[in-house]
């Protein structure tokens, strides 16, 4: 089978972020791929057919029902006893197939070298005496010649009568069962059939590839589901398109978070979205009309000598090129067709030539030494101990502390990411000014490139669902910095390591 179409799948960094993902979640195969009751069952079967060795094992599907997969999964186990070789039938000759017959006699990995059928023979005789049963499985059986698969099967069939068979499974699609020749006879098989997915295998599949892509909550409800599963007929690849087109055209139209488990209780739109553009609006002209003022009375009105202006950036929102150009991690505007505007980016700097350092997520860490802070635009201020003064040890112990209190934590409980920062002190600052009924901690990740990122973490709870019962409870400028869940055990894995 053909892998799956993925470059039209992509979804930009910007609307990754937004959806609280670290991977695409609609390219490739993910892993460990999906697996319900019935995929496993099958699954099972098949390796006990395949131990035994008296049935070849027959997996027919249309493209794109996993068939690929399920080799993949079979090739992976390696039971005892039994020693599995995968092939590609496309493009397979008959001298190819009797060398990865040698090679799983053999338990051989790499490049597979042609052989004879006597060779094959052989060797899996011997293997068989020394109570080993290779085992052949081939994907797109389908695509090899007739008589390849008459000479294949001749060789199983003279072995079975010795009771000395290699194991052998073949993945086609249901016209190639018709073109399966008369001997050995159709007892000798055993056929899996592979289906279209139902609605509820629908909903657990997308469940599956979005949280194996990072998501730490549902992306679609039940409502979304049922429309995905209708408009793909349960076919995996046609799921994958759906629920795309469902998340596009979602961050295309809305600023609203994707779903979460449970009812969430109604909350007034406060600042967000369109309300949080009219609210920085009318700051941006209220600060605008002050300054002007500020210059008449300074330059105009004043009959005393004329006194220093005050370099003060306008607070205003920045053009979508100019902050996306700021992070390497997040594409330019012109790239995102979503039109996203993502949280945090607003600041207030001290001086026009400060340069802001990018995160990761493209969110601006400045503006969060000035939140609710009024001497902000009073001109540069202490930014605190530096290495040698007093206090940096005290910042260091509370890092190390809270490192610990993530180890301590259970890797399955959850907690509540409020911000991350490339320095801690304006998490901490930020922390100590909001009404939080929770004790906060700031704690040192690294990242891939081995920079250091801070997280802002709050509370610690039992389970996914009170995790986003304390995220709706809390106060409204908080959550809407794009404040989520995620376990203990992703933090734990990203801490910073020990000097």
């Amino acid at each position: 089978m053909a892998p799956q179409t993925g470059t039209t799948l992509h979804l930009p960094e910007a609307a990754l972020y937004r959806l609280g993902l670290t991977a695409q979640p609609f390219v490739g195969i993910p892993d460990p791929p999906f697996e319900d009751s019935a995929r496993i069952t099958q699954i099972n079967v098949t390796l006990s057919l395949l131990q035994s060795g008296e049935r070849i094992v027959l997996i027919s599907g249309d493209a794109g029902l996993g068939k690929t997969t399920l080799l993949r999964r079979l090739a992976e186990s390696q039971p005892p006893g039994l020693s599995m070789q995968r092939v590609q039938g496309d493009g397979a000759d008959i001298d190819t197939l009797w060398g990865a017959l040698v090679a799983a006699a053999e338990a051989e990995e790499g490049t597979l070298a042609p052989r004879s059928r006597e060779q094959a023979l052989n060797y899996v005789r011997s293997a068989r005496r020394g109570g080993v049963r290779p085992a052949l499985l081939i994907d797109d059986a389908h695509a090899l010649p007739a008589r390849e698969i008459d000479e294949l099967l001749g060789l199983w069939t003279e072995l079975a009568e010795d009771d000395e068979a290699f194991s052998l499974a073949m993945a086609l699609e249901p016209a190639g069962l018709q073109s399966l020749p008369e001997t050995p006879p159709a007892e000798r098989f055993h056929t899996t059939t592979l289906y279209p997915l139902s609605q509820e295998q629908t909903g657990a599949y997308l469940d599956h590839r979005t949280r194996s892509a990072g998501a730490e909550h549902t992306l679609f409800d039940p409502h979304e589901i049922e429309d995905i599963f209708r408009q793909s007929g349960g076919h995996p690849e046609r799921i994958n398109e759906a629920a795309y087109r469902r998340l596009t055209a979602r961050l295309a139209s809305s600023d609203q978070p994707a779903p979460k488990p449970g009812p969430r209780p109604a909350k007034s739109p406060g600042l967000r979205g369109t309300g949080l553009r009219w609210a920085l609006a009318g700051v941006t002209g209220i600060t605008a009309a002050s300054a002007g003022t500020y210059w008449l009375l300074t330059h105009q009105l004043s009959t005393g000598p004329a006194t220093e202006e005050l370099a003060i950036e306008d607070f205003e929102e920045p053009e979508e090129e100019t902050v996306a150009a700021e992070s390497e991690e997040i594409e330019p505007a012109s790239d995102t067709p979503f039109g996203l505007d993502l949280p945090g980016r607003y600041s207030f700097r001290d001086s026009p030539d400060e340069q802001e350092p990018p995160s990761p997520t493209g969110q601006s860490t400045t503006n969060l030494q000035l939140l609710d802070t009024p001497d902000a635009a009073q001109g540069p201020t202490d930014s605190g101990p530096t290495e040698g003064e007093p206090g940096t040890e005290t910042a260091e112990e509370d890092l190390a502390d809270s490192a610990d209190w993530i180890r301590g934590e259970d890797g399955e409980r959850y907690t509540i990411q409020l911000l991350a920062a490339s320095e801690p002190a304006p998490l901490q600052e930020y922390a100590g000014q909001q009404p939080l009924d929770e004790p906060t901690h700031v704690v040192a990740t690294e990242r891939d490139d081995g920079d250091l990122w801070f997280l802002l973490l709050h509370g610690s709870h039992e389970d996914r669902e009170a995790a986003h019962a304390a995220l709706d409870a809390l106060p409204e400028a908080v959550a809407e910095r794009g404040a989520w869940v995620r376990s203990f055990e992703s933090v734990a894995e990203s801490l910073a390591a020990e000097d």
